[in-house]
């Protein structure tokens, strides 16, 4: 359990540098099977606030931390079975999903043009979902937490229509914000481009949408103001029992792991790469779903300071490379 520490939070979160206070056996509920025995706490003097048998839960204990007053969970560790099992299932959505993308889009296709704004703004979102790969988002409940968002909580100011001041006919929008874990989303996107105009110019009508949504609103007002994510999540399990922005993404980042390996698999020589080699074409396919779903490792202290380093030895042959050029030019 997480010892007594100060907060450190993700990105710039506004709560950084408060005390995380000790956690005590009387803040801890256990769950444990209804045969086993109930261990003892380790703190002497000291007992558990409750003891549950639930198996409908994978926690196995829980307690309420004091910066955010938050639940936290221990759970078994990812490589157990029990965890194994979870992902499965995961999978089989994202399975499922595939055998009915086609009637998804067809259905978000329609309602692109409707003449309802609210009816808009959803077939938008889900376009959004499908082809971005972007977490639903919504509000913060309070101004302690840190500013991130996701689609339905995009804001007008991170959109920024024409980056590169190409003019009219232009169809690229800069989109720029901090998604999960403060992590910088920033990309532009060619609304205009083959990957997006396939299906009769489906890229085209969404940037149309975007601005329509955001005529004539502040820079903090919300793209999708009719938009409600329960409403989004609600008409996913309309369509598909069990459909989420989750499953989407589970889905459009294990196909383009798929589609990524097959061009590989189809190039000659395939079958003359040796186990390492064919790692590291897995690692490649692997870095184009990080880039689909924004996944990014912080760099670290130690990183920094090498590429410090590095930059300084650099600096150092160029400077070397540069005296020996005119000591040789005069002799």
């Amino acid at each position: 359990m997480e010892p007594p520490s100060a907060f450190r939070g993700r990105g710039l979160h506004p709560k950084c540098g408060k005390l995380k206070q000790r956690v005590i056996p009387e803040q801890v509920m256990i769950n444990v099977s209804e045969c086993a025995p109930v261990p003892k706490a380790a703190v002497e003097g000291h007992a558990w606030s409750e003891v549950r048998h639930d198996p409908s839960v994978q926690w196995l204990c829980t307690w309420t931390e004091n910066i955010n007053n938050q639940n936290k969970y221990m759970s078994l560790a990812a490589q157990s079975s029990f965890k194994g099992k979870s992902d499965r299932s995961k999978y089989n959505k994202a399975a499922k999903l595939c055998g009915n993308i086609d009637k998804i889009r067809k259905d978000y296709k329609k309602n692109l043009k409707s003449k309802d704004n609210a009816t808009r703004q959803l077939a938008t979102a889900m376009w959004v979902i499908d082809r971005l790969a972007l977490r639903v988002g919504g509000e913060k409940n309070t101004e302690e937490e840190a500013d991130t968002v996701g689609c339905c909580s995009l804001r007008v100011e991170h959109l920024k229509f024409d980056p590169n001041n190409e003019g009219e006919g232009n169809l690229e929008i800069e989109l720029e914000f901090l998604g999960k874990d403060s992590m910088l989303f920033k990309q532009t996107i060619d609304f205009g481009s083959a990957l997006y105009t396939e299906d009769n110019g489906m890229g085209e009508q969404v940037y149309k949408n975007f601005e329509t949504f955001c005529k004539k609103k502040k820079p903090s007002d919300q793209v999708f103001s009719d938009l409600d994510p329960s409403d989004l999540n609600a008409h996913f399990k309309s369509i598909m029992d069990g459909l989420s922005a989750k499953v989407f993404r589970t889905y459009n980042a294990s196909k383009t792991l798929q589609d990524e390996l097959l061009k590989t698999e189809k190039t000659a020589g395939w079958n003359r790469l040796t186990a390492t080699e064919k790692v590291v074409e897995y690692n490649n396919a692997n870095r184009e779903v990080a880039i689909l779903c924004n996944h990014q490792r912080t760099v670290s202290k130690a990183q920094e300071a090498t590429l410090d380093g590095l930059g300084a030895k650099l600096q150092t042959l160029k400077d070397q490379k540069k005296q020996l050029s005119e000591y040789l030019m005069i002799y």
